[in-house]
C-alpha cells in the first residue's frame, strides 16, 4: 500500500464521522422546526398504523405528519388530492381531511400529528359506510 491509498483510506474514514454528525445536527434542526410549524400549543394525536392500514383525519389549518418506526415511509392524500410520499415529517397548510396510508406490508408505523387546531381521527372505510 502506498503513501497516497494510505492518505485517501485515512480521509475517508475520518469524514464518515464528521457527515455523520453534521446530518444528525440537521436533522434534530428540521424536525424542531417542524415541531414549531402548527403554532406555539398543537393539538396533539398518536395514531399506529398496521401494514396496509388507512387513517383519515379531521381537522383544520396547519397539520405537522412525523412519522416513527423502523419503516419511516407514509403515504398521505390533503383534501382528497393525489397522493404524496412521506419520509420522516410533513408539513400540511389549510387542511381539512388529511388521509393517511401505511404503503409496507410488514411493518407498523407510529404517526404523530400535530394539528393548528383541533383534530380527530376516524376511519374513512367506516365514513364511507355511514354515508352510503
Amino acid at each position: 500500500m502506498n503513501l497516497l491509498t494510505a492518505l485517501l483510506v485515512l480521509l475517508l474514514l475520518l469524514s464518515f464521522p464528521i457527515l455523520l454528525a453534521t446530518w444528525l445536527h440537521y436533522y434534530r434542526k428540521i424536525i424542531a422546526a417542524g415541531v414549531e410549524y402548527p403554532g406555539p400549543n398543537p393539538h396533539s394525536l398518536t395514531v399506529i398504523l398496521k401494514p396496509k392500514d388507512r387513517v383519515t383525519i379531521e381537522t383544520e389549518g396547519k397539520v405537522t405528519v412525523i412519522v416513527e418506526g423502523l419503516n419511516a415511509w407514509l403515504v398521505a392524500r390533503r383534501n382528497g388530492g393525489p397522493p404524496r410520499r412521506v419520509y420522516k415529517i410533513a408539513l400540511f397548510s389549510d387542511v381539512k381531511y388529511l388521509e393517511m396510508t401505511n404503503p409496507s406490508t410488514v411493518f407498523a408505523v407510529t404517526v404523530r400529528v400535530l394539528c393548528e387546531r383541533e383534530c380527530q381521527t376516524f376511519n374513512s372505510r367506516d365514513k364511507e359506510l355511514e354515508r352510503t
